[in-house]
């Protein structure tokens, strides 16, 4: 495969044109080069551009406007002016007034697009941009959509994603806001829009992790969606950062070998097929290293394969599941920097045409991605007590080859002490390299039922999900769910310290698919999953056999 230099964000030039009748346009011109500006609604309907000198005429009676960097993921938003009671001033004056110091001080984010508005010349800092000059206060919104703003006049969210804990009173207007989940509002008043905030109600929750959120994504919508990503390895292959000591060439390898994200496609309500604009993403952009995984065993190149226009971006189709599946680094040469090239605040555009004929763009974001798995410190199983040692060498306790031993007959409850997985840490919010993740559900999801050969084949029916039923634990932060357990433990920086324990009925479990038996000399492969309300998961695979030897 010849590599080929990624498209735009804005690929070949192509503008969303779907807009309101009255809507006027934007105009300025960025102190920068490279940058795609965004022109976000409030429903998250989007128009984007990487021109310099732009002019984008967006879909909605008000917006606000969000950079992406040259390299694909958020750069940080425009702030329009500075409001400080009912004084509004650019964002120089603010600074050279020491105006942001004041306890009022918000960020004018949202602008009236139905009059034109030439920004003028928008300088572009590390996580902002502002214009230089002051706008006409009747040509922006400055009694809603304000945000929190620090001492410099960069809005709290700002570098960080989103990420970082408002105080109570904000969380709870953010958690009631009738606009929360609407991709292009901003409900913790953090500067960051929905579509590009990884904590949309400031709560210090990942929204990927946070059942209370209105960002957690919904069905069937026409105007955002959600990515997820899958992290599964077997024991022998498994990295965690409490388990061992975890060099950037490990988490490399092993992204390499593992990686998957899962992309909701928007609902075109026309019908009209959905193309994904990954921009220099190299892991789903033309001369890149990713693969759809359908159709089964070995996928397809995307996007070559999936673009018949010719256009460079691929079409994107739900799978046999509810989502476009991704292999990001199927294609990857040897010694692949995999954990450069995917990253927090990558940002993804769809594409469709609607009803009208008109084109619509809808912004998303990966908000984090798994760079290992849970791992079992001890598992106590009736016949044995483990403490595992990592790296696991082929053919350790609890690979395919040397199964954990339970007892040959009888009830089987298997007690494991676990380390959670973790995320690689956003530096702008003061995390550490790398996170262990709380607030993540532990479940048990056994696809195949007890083998009694090599190969799969031999293996009967499985369970699926194990019921809640199946789990005690008396440990302070899990609580005991009808599909597993729910951690409340918050994310923290990475410890060793930092497990937990439970005891799973495993036979009850294996043993409830219909007609299945779990006899002595049988082995079963069980996941180790830990998962949150969007779908991301991180497994580790690990082994049983009834064998009381």
């Amino acid at each position: 495969m010849t590599p080929r230099r990624p498209l735009p964000l804005v690929a070949l030039g192509i503008l969303a044109v779907a807009r309101i009748a009255s809507a006027a346009p934007v105009r300025g011109v960025l102190s920068e080069t490279g940058l795609t500006l965004v022109a976000l609604g409030a429903d998250g309907g989007a128009v984007s551009t990487a021109d310099q000198r732009f002019a984008v005429t967006p879909r909605d009676a008000t917006g606000r406007l969000v950079l992406v960097a040259a390299d694909t993921t958020v750069h940080g938003p425009v702030v329009l002016a500075i409001k400080v009671g009912r004084r509004v001033y650019s964002v120089p004056q603010a600074r050279k007034k020491q105006a942001c110091t004041k306890a009022a001080a918000r960020a004018v984010m949202v602008f009236n697009a139905r009059k034109p508005l030439d920004l003028g010349r928008v300088r572009v800092e590390a996580s902002v941009a502002y214009p230089t000059r002051r706008i006409p206060p009747k040509k922006l919104d400055a009694t809603t959509g304000l945000a929190r703003v620090d001492a410099s006049c960069v809005p709290a969210g700002a570098g960080k994603l989103g990420i970082g804990a408002a105080d109570a009173a904000v969380v709870a207007a953010a958690e009631t806001d009738p606009a929360a989940g609407k991709p292009g509002e901003d409900p913790d008043q953090d500067g960051m829009a929905s579509a590009v905030d990884a904590d949309d109600d400031g709560d210090g929750i990942l929204d990927n992790d946070d059942e209370g959120s209105g960002g957690v994504p919904r069905a069937n919508n026409p105007k955002s969606f959600w990515v997820f990503s899958n992290f599964h390895n077997d024991i022998q292959d498994s990295l965690n950062a409490n388990a061992l000591t975890v060099t950037k060439e490990m988490v490399d390898a092993a992204l390499v070998r593992s990686a998957g994200l899962a992309i909701q496609v928007v609902e075109s309500p026309a019908g009209s097929p959905v193309e994904l604009d990954c921009g220099a993403l190299a892991y789903c952009s033309q001369g890149g290293t990713g693969r759809s995984r359908e159709p089964y065993p070995d996928g397809a190149e995307f996007p070559e394969a999936a673009d018949p226009d010719g256009n460079g971006l691929g079409t994107i189709t739900v799978g046999n599941g509810t989502d476009f599946q991704l292999a990001c680094f199927e294609d990857a040469p040897a010694g692949y920097a995999a954990s450069d090239a995917i990253r927090a605040g990558d940002v993804f555009l769809q594409r469709y045409t609607d009803e009208t004929g008109a084109v619509v763009e809808v912004p998303g974001m990966l908000n984090f991605i798994f760079h290992t798995t849970p791992a079992v410190k001890q598992v106590v199983t009736g016949v044995r007590t483990y403490d595992v040692a990592y790296p696991v060498p082929p053919g350790a306790p609890g690979t395919r080859e040397n199964p954990f031993h339970v007892p040959s007959t009888g009830d089987v409850a298997v007690t494991l002490t676990v380390w959670r997985p973790q995320r690689q840490g956003v530096p702008g919010a003061g995390e550490a390299d790398l996170m262990d993740m709380g607030n993540l559900r532990v479940v048990t999801n056994i696809p195949n039922g007890p083998c009694a050969g090599e190969l799969d084949s031999t293996c009967e029916q499985g369970p699926g999900l194990c019921a809640g039923e199946v789990y005690t634990t008396t440990d302070p932060n899990l609580t005991v769910r009808p599909d597993g357990l729910q951690d409340a433990m918050g994310d923290r920086a990475a410890d060793p310290a930092n497990t937990f324990t439970y005891t799973l009925r495993l036979s009850q479990c294996v043993e409830s698919a219909p007609g299945v038996t779990w006899d002595a000399g049988e082995w079963v492969k069980v996941p180790l999953q830990m998962m949150n309300v969007y779908g991301d998961n991180a497994v580790q695979n690990v082994f049983f056999v009834r064998d009381d030897s």
